[in-house]
């Protein structure tokens, strides 16, 4: 199966077992509400024939349809190292602003994070998350 043939099935998926907002992904997507149903169709033909463009609403496709199948941990990891190496925040700045130790941002980026205590994983998911929402704008667009 080729990524565009894949792309329908995600579609699919995300309006039907996720009951995502066909408004909200067309807009994510800068298409119109009717292509975002014609791609969930099947209708790969209507996706826009730019490769830059049609690369772009395929990865944002992706992204959306892999969210269920990653692990908590593994997205708040994601988060929270673009805004340590992107922001270029500090580890003790995100320790201070959560509360916690900067070893447990170390711990929570190692191999053990799945032996940390539920209260300080949520700590540092809060803050992250906060933090990646209102320094997202500085980022380049995908």
């Amino acid at each position: 199966m080729t990524v565009c043939e894949n792309i329908s099935p995600r579609v699919r998926s995300l309006l039907e077992e996720y009951n995502f907002n066909a408004e909200t992904l067309a807009k994510y997507l800068s298409v119109s509400v009717d292509c975002v149903y014609d791609l969930a169709q099947g209708k790969i033909e209507k996706l826009p024939t730019g490769f830059n463009e049609r690369g772009r609403i395929i990865d944002k496709i992706m992204f959306l349809a892999v969210i269920p199948e990653e692990t908590p941990d593994l997205k708040v990891k994601g988060f929270l190292e673009v805004l340590l190496s992107y922001h270029q925040l500090s580890k003790e700045t995100i320790a201070k602003m959560a509360e916690i130790e900067v070893a447990d941002i170390d711990i929570f980026l190692g191999n053990e994070c799945e032996k940390m205590d539920a209260k300080i994983k949520y700590k540092i998911a809060s803050v992250t998350m906060a933090l990646r929402f209102f320094l997202k704008d500085n980022e380049p667009e995908q």
